[in-house]
């Protein structure tokens, strides 16, 4: 949500988001995990979630192709019509995806901090000014 949310609204929809989430979540799990789990789903909660299903699916149909790919398949195909030079440099993870200062030099972490290219969204410029 925007910066500008009243904090009073932002708990509020992180509360509608967070039960969501977890209604899909339980919904994913095979029932003998939800039983491991403790948690409750019932017949009418399997009709819904069918539902949901069916009509993610639908809208899903609806988005361009060129949208619904991960960044890295669409930078293929855009390599293979020609929308970007076969010698581009790979695409990275968006900036927003690094981890923070202090952790970029932990060995865990992959780190591109200075890609030539990053991944966004597909209406926006993959090109970075570093």
């Amino acid at each position: 949500m925007p910066s500008w949310t009243p904090q009073w609204l932002w708990q509020q929809q992180v509360a509608v988001v967070q039960r969501i989430f977890m209604w899909i979540t339980t919904g994913l799990y095979d029932e003998p995990i939800r039983e491991m789990m403790g948690l409750s789903w019932s017949d009418a909660d399997q009709r819904r979630f069918e539902r949901f299903g069916k009509t993610v699916n639908t809208v899903m149909r609806l988005v361009p192709r060129r949208y619904r790919r991960h960044p890295r398949a669409r930078d293929a195909d855009d390599r293979l019509t020609g929308r970007v030079p076969a010698d581009a440099p790979l695409l990275e993870t968006p900036r927003r995806n690094l981890p923070s200062e202090a952790e970029r030099d932990n060995p865990i972490h992959y780190c591109p901090v200075h890609a030539k290219r990053r991944a966004n969204l597909p209406w926006q410029s993959d090109e970075v000014d570093d």
